[in-house]
């Protein structure tokens, strides 16, 4: 039984080790300029950083599936957990915003973005898509607009009508005027002595 359990024992160390081995692989060449690793390169915090970024691009978690793609979390996973020389000469390893870039979609990068953080961290809460704000619905302001001219209309008839009556009140004040100033003299020369007589003698009877 001590026997069986020291081997169950080895295995696990020697598993533990050829992970921990992988994981710190260096692809590296001798002499080639490295830039210190953005990440942890361990499984766990790969693992983390890849599915912090997974989830701000596509708003769910990854499968994990391998061979699926932008899911085989395994393949992301064990190609930025070591040192690896990119286009520019320059060694990087760990999560960066060069594998995030991959991870969106795009074919090529700037190897320059191995030298900064990914967008989206494990560390920060994965971004809730905002939906977008539904247009406002459009209001058919025609039957409005026509019946505004109506009333446009009849407040032009009805100011008319009002300059109309001003206009001959106006006429017949002046002429009215113009009577008097004519023949007021006239009256009260010959027509107010007569009609004096007229009605002194309906008073007397």
């Amino acid at each position: 039984m001590r026997l069986a359990n020291l081997r169950v024992v080895f295995g696990i160390g020697l598993c533990s080790l050829l992970m921990n081995t992988a994981a710190f692989a260096d692809d590296c060449p001798a002499g080639a300029p490295r830039h210190p690793p953005l990440t942890s390169l361990d499984h766990q915090s790969m693992v983390a950083a890849y599915t912090a970024s997974f989830r701000g691009l596509y708003h769910r978690d990854p499968t994990g599936q391998p061979g699926s793609g932008v899911d085989d979390t395994g393949y992301w996973v064990s190609t930025s957990d070591h040192y690896g020389q990119f286009s520019d000469g320059v060694c990087r390893a760990g999560w960066s915003a060069y594998w995030e870039m991959r991870l969106g979609g795009a074919s090529a990068a700037d190897p320059g973005l191995g030298d900064q953080p990914a967008r989206f961290q494990a560390s920060q809460p994965t971004p809730v898509p905002v939906p977008p704000t539904p247009p406002l619905p459009s209001v058919d302001l025609s039957g409005v607009l026509q019946r505004l001219d109506l009333v446009e209309a009849h407040l032009t008839l009805i100011q008319a009508d009002i300059d109309a009556g001003r206009a001959e009140n106006q006429k017949f004040f002046g002429d009215a005027r113009g009577f008097v100033k004519t023949w007021g003299p006239v009256l009260l020369k010959y027509v107010a002595p007569a009609l004096g007589g007229v009605l002194a003698g309906i008073k007397i009877k």
